[in-house]
């Protein structure tokens, strides 16, 4: 299955340096802010915890979106290259100020695992398997490089296809329509997020036998979908290429990946990135963000699922990470939304402690952020399958699914692989089913405040006022990067998130719309 979420640091704007530059950006982060899980946790589309529901669409929000303050701070302060910046109106920002620094994290976001030699194998079984490894291993790969085999793509739907292109997306209902093989799959295909070229996608088809099925009218030919895209005024876009003949037809392909895009993602696979101090810094910078947005995402719907519980008092979770550094930062993260927001609803519960143990890879061992976590973390070659976890976690940014993937060997209560995805198919999962109770009170008049002097019970009382204060400015400054409230915006906001009628009368430009904002996230559906 496939989901989406995905956490960059602020930084990465400052790439844009141009329209093209802002386009490239934009279509790479968009690409990767989807992930393929394989899991044995059966995952549910609706939610009845609110305070699940809330921080999974935190998590889940206009995907790509902005880490937290927390995981931008240790960004800045442990590798140092991105500086925080507060502008006059409040709004917090990160700058990347060296080109240098620039240029190596655009190219990192540009993801292949230089460890991969290949992605399949032959089938003897399969006449048209065995035909698409024969077109990659004597055609594809010796003409354009090994790194091809981990883009290659087998099964994609050409709704998908058309679907997740911005050329086509306004034309997909008339398409489904008048073209009924677009819910078909293709045998194999390649795509870049970005193209200089004319196409955004070159997908082919193999046939055995050398003729179309004769059951089925609308079996895809080049014809088809020339005239396909010819209709729709976007000839070219998509090029498709059907052949009996494995050795032939890769012309099309090596015209396909001449552009920038494959060039960095080849350079990348020829000249790991982790190979360089410099290289492995700019992997922290673009891809753990990333990585800790996938993590959380599997984790919550785990907690939704009934896999995790947010009444146990601990749990014992085991990740793998095999490339960039995220699964520590990540549960801290989830940690301080969970119990921030605990805080603002007042019934008293904590975020399970978490007793988790590390394995890493022999690349990545003494990363700067690896290097943070204090408690459990090995080689991945000292990982034992017999330890019985709530949960193994087995992640990778820069690997994509492939054929060759298999479960993990555990006898953990539940597993989830996440791997980067080829090309987007999954939309933005948002919960709104749990209505959202919240107990907040940040009033203090001089009585209290005398009570408090001679009253033990209601010096707790005055740790919560300030504790709730705090909980809202934590989920400002994460939610929407303000750094402060304005005046009289967090009373507002507490009483419209505790259900009470407010009338709240100020100037424009005083943070009106923050404020009904603000609520409409922290209470979903009914603000």
């Amino acid at each position: 299955m496939q989901l989406k979420a995905g956490y960059f640091t602020n930084g990465i704007e400052t790439l844009k340096t141009s329209d093209t530059m802002a386009v490239k950006v934009d279509a790479l982060l968009e690409s990767l802010s989807y992930f393929d899980l394989d899991t044995d946790i059966a995952l549910l589309e609706t939610c009845d915890d609110a305070a699940v529901a809330l921080i999974h669409n935190i998590v889940s929000r206009g995907a790509p979106t902005y880490a937290s303050q927390f995981v931008e701070d240790i960004l800045s302060t442990t590798i140092g290259k991105t500086l925080k910046r507060i502008a006059d109106n409040g709004s917090i920002y990160r700058d990347i100020q060296k080109q240098e620094v620039k240029d190596m994290v655009f190219r990192a976001l540009h993801i292949i695992d230089p460890r991969i030699k290949a992605t399949m194998e032959r089938d003897e079984s399969d006449p048209k398997a065995q035909m698409i490894y024969d077109f990659m291993a004597t055609g594809a790969v010796p003409s354009q490089g090994d790194y091809l085999w981990q883009l290659a793509e087998t099964g994609r739907k050409y709704s998908d296809v058309f679907k997740y292109s911005p050329k086509f997306r306004r034309h997909l209902d008339i398409l489904a329509q008048d073209y009924n093989f677009i819910n078909e799959h293709c045998d194999l295909s390649f795509a870049a997020p970005y193209s200089a070229n004319t196409a955004d996608c070159v997908t082919f088809l193999f046939d055995p036998n050398s003729t179309s099925s004769s059951d089925n009218i609308d079996y895809i030919t080049e014809d088809k979908i020339a005239e396909l895209l010819k209709s729709i005024n976007v000839a070219g876009r998509v090029i498709v290429k059907k052949s009996d003949n494995p050795y032939e037809r890769t012309e099309e392909l090596s015209n396909f990946v001449q552009n920038e895009y494959f060039d960095v993602v080849r350079d990348n696979y020829n000249s790991p990135l982790y190979k360089t101090d410099d290289g492995i810094e700019a992997l922290q910078i673009a891809l753990t963000p990333l990585a800790i947005a996938r993590i959380q995402k599997v984790v919550l719907e785990a907690i939704n699922s009934g896999a995790l519980s947010l009444d146990a008092r601990s749990w014992h979770i085991g990740v793998i990470e095999r490339d960039v550094p995220c699964a520590f930062l990540a549960f801290e993260d989830l940690k301080q939304h969970f119990n921030k927001l605990f805080l603002l609803e007042n019934n008293g519960r904590r975020f399970p402690n978490v007793k988790l143990e590390i394995f890493h890879t022999e690349e990545f061992a003494t990363t700067e952020l690896n290097l943070l976590y204090q408690g459990s973390r090995d080689d991945v070659s000292e990982f034992n399958p017999l330890t019985a976890y709530d949960l193994l976690i087995d992640i990778s940014v820069l690997m994509r699914r492939s054929a060759l993937d298999t479960p993990p060997r555990t006898i953990a209560a539940k597993y989830a692989v996440i791997r980067s995805a080829h090309t987007p198919s999954a939309d933005t999962h948002l919960m709104f089913n749990a209505y959202m109770h919240y107990d907040i009170n940040l009033s203090q008049d001089t009585e209290d405040e005398e009570d408090i002097d001679n009253n033990d019970d209601d010096d707790d009382d005055a740790t919560s006022y300030s504790e709730q204060g705090d909980a809202l400015l934590f989920f400002l400054k994460n939610i929407f990067a303000k750094n402060s409230f304005m005046d009289g915006q967090a009373a507002t906001i507490a009483q419209l998130l505790n259900g009470n009628n407010v009338l709240h009368i100020s100037a424009p430009g005083t943070g009106k719309s923050l404020i009904m904002l603000f609520v409409a996230m922290m209470k979903p559906a009914y603000s």
